[in-house]
């Protein structure tokens, strides 16, 4: 499961628990765990499924219905407004910090220093953020989210998306040509080639071959799911390949 939907089902198990006027020790005595160790499930980024449904279990609630009534259902993701668009557009580090502080949920200081930003610039962004939405100023240090949801929809035709196709083949490049790079990484090291117009439309046959063969892999694992009437929660590669420098030219199958 990806981090991020991780997170966010465990932020609806806490309201759960609030709504029920349940305490961390209250769950632990059901599990079997004590209130530390509860704690440090719902202090995680990132978790199992069997994590999740063992808590579900505990609680009288299925894991399908847990998903079924998350706000990450994917009608309820906002799409970025044009000004947001724009305002990313031309501020990066703001997106950077959006990822920090929105999705991955880190304290506003992790969030800075994750995102290198100084305090002028972090200042900067925060009354942005404020203005659109996403955050509500509390004491010093600290901002609550308002935002509905882990992450926002990128507008296709916005300003923003080609800014962000840029910056992740960058930092892909900076990854990969690191000499902190693990080795096997570098498998895939980039050079600059010049391709012609025959091996250019190559390229996209071979990129499409591969999804079509993801597709039919997917359509079994589907019917594997509704078999044992397990829930789906995502599919990774077309995800990746769509918010990709490659997004333009390969779209991912809508079939399943």
């Amino acid at each position: 499961m990806a981090s991020h939907e991780f997170r966010f089902l465990m932020l609806d198990l806490k309201k759960i628990l609030k709504a029920r006027g349940m305490t961390y020790q209250d769950l632990g005595k059901k599990l079997k765990l004590s209130e530390a160790g509860v704690k440090r499930i719902f202090q995680c980024k990132d978790g199992k499924i069997s994590t999740l449904t063992r808590i579900c279990s505990a609680l009288e609630i299925s894991f399908g219905d847990l998903v079924a009534a998350s706000k990450f259902s994917s009608n309820e993701i906002p799409t970025l407004t044009d000004e947001q668009d724009t305002y990313f557009s031309e501020n990066y580090d703001a997106f950077l910090l959006f990822g920090e502080l929105i999705s991955m949920r880190r304290s506003l200081k992790e969030a800075q220093t994750a995102s290198g930003l100084t305090d002028k610039a972090l200042e900067k962004h925060l009354r942005a953020f404020v203005k659109f939405g996403f955050v509500e100023r509390q004491a010093p240090g600290k901002v609550r989210i308002t935002l509905k949801g882990l992450t926002a929809r990128i507008p296709r035709d916005g300003k923003f998306r080609p800014v962000l196709r840029e910056n992740f083949t960058r930092s892909l490049l900076e990854k990969m040509l690191s000499p902190e790079t693990n080795p096997e990484w570098k498998i895939f090291e980039t050079r600059g080639w010049g391709l012609s117009e025959e091996n250019t439309q190559s390229l996209k046959h071979d990129l499409n071959s591969l999804l079509s063969t993801y597709d039919r892999l997917s359509r079994r694992d589907c019917a594997v799911i509704a078999a044992n009437k397990l829930v789906r929660v995502s599919l990774a590669l077309p995800v990746l390949l769509y918010d990709s420098p490659y997004g333009r030219d390969f779209q991912p199958s809508s079939k399943a």
